[in-house]
């Protein structure tokens, strides 16, 4: 399995869309207004990644791991992607 770090990057409005994204670390990225249509996310990890505006129709996000300051698109429904959460453990 083949990992690619992309910590920091700025994607801002990247056509990314059909892309093989699986396993991909993309921490505190940049993909405001992406386009990851139809992308394979299987497992990235998007901790701080903002995905505000980005295109996700189609999306495979299965077990992606996200956190609290993850952005995402305006009316994006987490529960349908069998996302993960890593957060601070609940009191």
């Amino acid at each position: 399995m083949g990992l690619c770090h992309l910590h920091f990057a700025d994607l801002a409005g990247a056509d990314l869309s059909n892309s093989c994204l699986g396993w991909i670390t993309l921490t505190d990225a940049n993909l405001r207004g992406a386009d990851l249509s139809n992308a394979w996310m299987q497992e990235a990890t998007l901790y701080g990644t903002d995905l505000t505006e980005a295109n996700l129709t189609g999306a495979n996000l299965k077990y992606a791991g996200y956190d609290q300051w993850t952005k995402w698109p305006a009316g994006f429904d987490l529960e349908a992607h069998d996302l993960t959460f890593v957060g601070p453990p609940a009191p």
